[in-house]
């Protein structure tokens, strides 16, 4: 106990939140004066305002801020002891070397990825693996464009969208004003191709992910304090091929992944065979 409350104090932490926080909650500006110490060991203020948020009270700022001490001091006290008591460090600094070599092909990587491939996929590339690989991309649930209407169950304004529901073709305008009129709550799923769990999530539970609008063009469903209508104005069916605009940013995130897989396997086999075309690399075989 004497040597924790040697190797560790405490600077006025109180005092300095309380100040931080009477600055506009700007917690910390850039000094030379620690707030702890360990060992000789400063920990300064700069390295805790990450922790620190502007909508944090004065109270939450105090916990967090001592616990981050806490944990610092924690860890540091652990590491002086494992540095006292262990004798034979080999297999940590193998493995600490491990790490840094693996960290720092990752950045070398990662800084040619961004400066060979920071062009963007063309459109017609995706197209094209788009059309030729239409198998991929069948749709397994029913997908709409349309607009979701959320309806207290006392609500008059049913009255007004029953007869809206009796044609083809709905549109957001003919809906909007009887919205507006009785504060009802409406989803507008326009040139956005959505899937039916989207509807179940907004409370139409009961609506299947297969539900399939060949006869009809709306969905209604009920809870205890709901009516919820779904108007569709265009869908796909399970089993029809997926639209390309749904599938797209998914297509695009393949290839790019794929190009950088194809990039870093070039990039090794080239680093490999250049060694070994230099005698940088020498293998001797085996008699």
């Amino acid at each position: 106990m004497a040597d924790s409350k040697r190797i560790i104090k405490y600077s006025g932490i109180a005092a300095l939140i309380s100040l931080c926080c009477f600055s506009s909650c700007k917690y910390f500006s850039k000094g030379v004066l620690p707030i702890a110490e360990l060992n000789g060991k400063p920990l300064y203020e700069d390295e805790i305002k990450s922790i620190l948020t502007p909508d944090m009270s004065y109270e939450d700022s105090l916990k967090s801020t001592e616990s981050y001490i806490r944990n610092w001091a924690v860890d540091e006290l652990l590491y002086l002891k494992a540095e006292e008591n262990l004798t034979d460090t080999k297999d940590v600094d193998l493995l600490v070397e491990k790490y840094r070599k693996s960290l720092m092909i990752y950045e070398y990587q990662k800084q040619l990825i961004q400066e060979k491939l920071s062009n963007p996929i063309k459109e017609s590339e995706l197209v094209d693996f788009y059309k030729s690989n239409t198998d991929l991309y069948t749709a397994h649930e029913t997908l709409f464009n349309g607009i979701f209407i959320t309806m207290p169950v006392t609500s008059q304004a049913k009255n007004e969208i029953n007869p809206l529901l009796k044609f083809s073709d709905i549109s957001i305008s003919a809906i909007e004003p009887i919205a507006s009129k009785y504060g009802l709550r409406i989803k507008y799923f326009d040139n956005e191709w959505t899937p039916i769990a989207a509807v179940q999530r907004l409370g139409m539970s009961d609506i299947s992910r297969t539900h399939s609008f060949e006869r009809k063009n709306h969905f209604e469903s009920t809870d205890e304090d709901n009516i919820y209508i779904l108007v569709v104005q265009d869908h796909i069916n399970v089993g029809d091929l997926q639209p390309f605009v749904y599938v797209k940013e998914r297509i695009e995130n393949m290839m790019t992944e794929q190009k950088k897989v194809n990039f870093l396997r070039k990039l090794a086999d080239d680093a490999y065979n250049e060694a070994i075309s230099s005698g940088t690399l020498i293998i001797n075989e085996k008699k």
